[in-house]
Formats: C-alpha cells, sequence, structure tokens
C-alpha cells in the first residue's frame, strides 16, 4: 500500500502521495478541491538525501496550500498575495530563529557550561531548553480558537489516513474508530529531529578540536564562526536521518523496540491533533479520494 501524508491547512487539509495531492478546504456547506502533480526525479530514492528533498519539497508545497486554503475563505478583493505571505513567512522564521535557536543557547551558556570544554552537557541542556520552549509554544497557541480548529483537521487528516492504511471503507462512522495520533506525522518528525540535532551538534566540538587542536585556544567568536557553519552544514543530514527513522518507525510500529522511541512524538502530538468533528472528517475523505 501506498505511503499518504498530510497537512492541516485553512479550514481544510491536504492528502498527498508520491505522485499527486489534493488540497480540499470547506467553504461554507461546498467542499472545494484542487489537485497537483508531483514530479520527482532519481535523487529522490536515495537514502537521506531523499529525506531532505522530501522535507524542501513539503515545505513548498505546505506554503502553497496553506495560501490557497486562505484565500478560499477571504473574498476576491481580499485574498492574500504571494509575496505578503513569504513576507511572513520570513519573519516567522527569524522570530522562530531567535527563540528555538539563540534563546536556548544564551540560556545554556548563561548556566556556566562552555561548548568547547563540555559539547556534550552543553548540547543536552540546549536540546532540552529546546523542547520545553517548543512545547510550551504548542500548548499556548492551542488556546487560540483558530489554532484549535487547525488541530481539528489534523486530527481528522490522521484518523482518516490511519483508516485508509487499515483498509476500511472510508466513512465517518469508520474514520471516528480511529486515534487522532499517527507515527508517521510531521509533529513527530519535528521531536526525531531535535534529538539527532542535539547528538550530531555535541560531536561537533569535539571532532573538530580533536582534528584541530587549536580550535581550543580561539576565542569566543572565532570558535562560533567555525562551529556554526559546520552546524548548518549538518543540517540536510539531520533531516534525511530523521526521514529514514520516521519511515522506519512507521513501518515497523508494532515492533516492542519503536514503542519507546516514537512515544515522545506521539505524545507531542497530544497537543497538536484534536478530536475533530463529522465536517472536518468529510474534508479529509474528499482530499484523500482524489488521490488514491
Amino acid at each position: 500500500m501506498e505511503l499518504i501524508g498530510g497537512q492541516a491547512l485553512i479550514e481544510g487539509i491536504m492528502m498527498r502521495n508520491k505522485e499527486k495531492l489534493a488540497m480540499a478546504a470547506r467553504k461554507g456547506k461546498k467542499i472545494l478541491i484542487k489537485t497537483e502533480d508531483i514530479k520527482r526525479n532519481f535523487w529522490y530514492k536515495i537514502p537521506i538525501i531523499r529525506g531532505f528533498l522530501i522535507f524542501l519539497e513539503i515545505l513548498v508545497s505546505g506554503i502553497k496550500a496553506l495560501i490557497w486554503s486562505a484565500n478560499i475563505q477571504e473574498e476576491k478583493e481580499e485574498k492574500l498575495s504571494n509575496s505578503s505571505v513569504y513576507l511572513t513567512i520570513f519573519f516567522s522564521i527569524s522570530i522562530v530563529a531567535i527563540v528555538f535557536v539563540l534563546l536556548p543557547y544564551l540560556l545554556t551558556y548563561l548556566t556556566g557550561l562552555r561548548e568547547s570544554t563540555n559539547p556534550i552537557a552543553f548540547n543536552m541542556l540546549d536540546g532540552l531548553i529546546k523542547i520545553i520552549i517548543f512545547i510550551v509554544y504548542l500548548i499556548i497557541i492551542s488556546k487560540s480558537k483558530d489554532v484549535y480548529k487547525l488541530f481539528q483537521y489534523h486530527g481528522a487528516e490522521h484518523k482518516t489516513i490511519a483508516c485508509y492504511e487499515s483498509k476500511k471503507e472510508l466513512t465517518v462512522a469508520n474514520i471516528k474508530k480511529f486515534p487522532k495520533e499517527h507515527a508517521r506525522c510531521g509533529t513527530s518528525f519535528i521531536v526525531i529531529t531535535l534529538v539527532i540535532s542535539i547528538i550530531l551538534f555535541a560531536l561537533v566540538p569535539t571532532i573538530l578540536t580533536y582534528f584541530f587542536p587549536l580550535i581550543s585556544t580561539f576565542s569566543l567568536i572565532k570558535q562560533k564562526s567555525i562551529f556554526f557553519p559546520v552546524r548548518l552544514a549538518l543540517i540536510p543530514l539531520i533531516m534525511g536521518l530523521s526521514y529514514e527513522f520516521l519511515k522506519l518507525s512507521a513501518k515497523f510500529k508494532s515492533r516492542l523496540i519503536m514503542k519507546p522511541l516514537t512515544f515522545p512524538g506521539l505524545l507531542v502530538q497530544k497537543i497538536t491533533t484534536k478530536e475533530p468533528n463529522e465536517k472536518m472528517i468529510e474534508v479529509a475523505i474528499a482530499a484523500l479520494k482524489k488521490i488514491i
């Protein structure tokens, strides 16, 4: 059976497989649908590399789908332009970089730990602070009425995919029986990425200072000017490894060894998914049926 992915939209859901994606959004009593073909080359068959490429592909298509679903809800003269949306995304990414990258690093630095002398402890604490900030952030935004509804559509997406994967008929009654959490969710991907980044980032100073001992004598600014670019270079690898682990965990989700490894991601989904109503499930069904 082909793997299905998805994403919650504004009053809607996107479903996708390897060849096609379908966006469905509710506008009053109607469900509006738009489909697009997905084209991939041979690079998408190479482990780890495919993970990073698929991440970029999902990021771009996800932004486009959000723009489409937002515009569906607006009057013609109020529709969002691509430039305004991408500008908003740019500022959002900048804020994320400050809150989830710079702030945890500074807080860890203030504890007295130094990355150059104690990289493992430093990055473990830095990662722990990132996870805490991430969870607190999710809890806060989930209190918003609009975000809560988005999380309901997220739950509808998961339930519908789970029903399809169980080879049950795609009816509202059947879909309601399935859990709103899914092992192959993007939320789990983020949690896995955080864990893998903690491990790899902890190794960076140790490996670099082992091969280049003089780095330990450099000033803090000089050390960071070396460590930071290496971290950036590792991002594609981290994304690739996270994707492979996510696929593996979904494939062997029933195995006992996978239970503790997938538990953190499923636990966070308790926040990012909410129980959907029947109308939301109907949107999910409409989107999924267009690609299967």
